[in-house]
């Protein structure tokens, strides 16, 4: 049994973990570790996510259905609560001028929609999107940000961002500092000021 760590650090995993598989796979150094401090009897290997660097990349054709104020700040994840985009709404409508576009599908749909339309008002959209349609609407972003739960695992979605050339404004926390390196700035999305 080969188990790839995408649950994230918690609960899942240490059950995950402890059920010993015959190698447990991390997409981070920082998971790979963690994996071996709560089950050292298992074998474990760290094999980083990619994405395609030729359908992800700056150059190529644009969304041209979203008309949005720029600049515009993309978030693209799941609409559930560990991805906390109400944090990002609340961080971009204290900024005077530009656009928070949320790329997902999920339970906190409506409750996305009124917070956003309520600080946001004509400058928020979320939408739903194809995975084809995904590199076109990155090109079309200035920023992207994922204030995601630190106990998450590894996101593609902040991998895509930077093969497009984005700027990336993630949570801080090894896992995310592991995935960005350079190419963006950390924060604590929960001080919505600071974010």
């Amino acid at each position: 049994m080969i188990i790839i760590g995408h649950s994230g650090i918690g609960w899942d995993e240490r059950n995950n973990l402890w059920s010993f598989p015959d190698m447990f796979v991390a997409p981070s150094s920082f998971s790979n570790s963690w994996a071996r401090g709560v089950n050292p009897f298992i074998k474990t290997r760290y094999i980083p996510n990619g994405v395609d660097i030729l359908e992800f990349s700056p150059k190529g054709t644009k969304n041209k259905t979203v008309k949005l104020e720029k600049p515009l700040i993309l978030c693209v994840g799941a609409l559930s609560p560990e991805k906390r985009l109400d944090l990002a709404i609340m961080a971009v409508s204290q900024l005077h001028k530009g656009s928070l576009l949320i790329v997902g599908r999920g339970v906190l749909r409506n409750e996305l929609t009124l917070l956003g339309r309520k600080l946001l008002a004509g400058r928020f959209k979320i939408i739903e999107s194809n995975f084809s349609e995904i590199p076109r609407i990155y090109r079309i972003a200035d920023v992207f940000t994922a204030p995601t739960s630190p106990w998450q695992s590894f996101e593609i979605v902040v991998l895509e961002a930077m093969a497009t050339n984005l700027p990336v404004v993630a949570n801080d926390d090894p896992i995310r500092r592991e995935i960005v390196g350079d190419a963006g700035i950390f924060v604590d999305p929960t001080d919505t000021k600071a974010y």
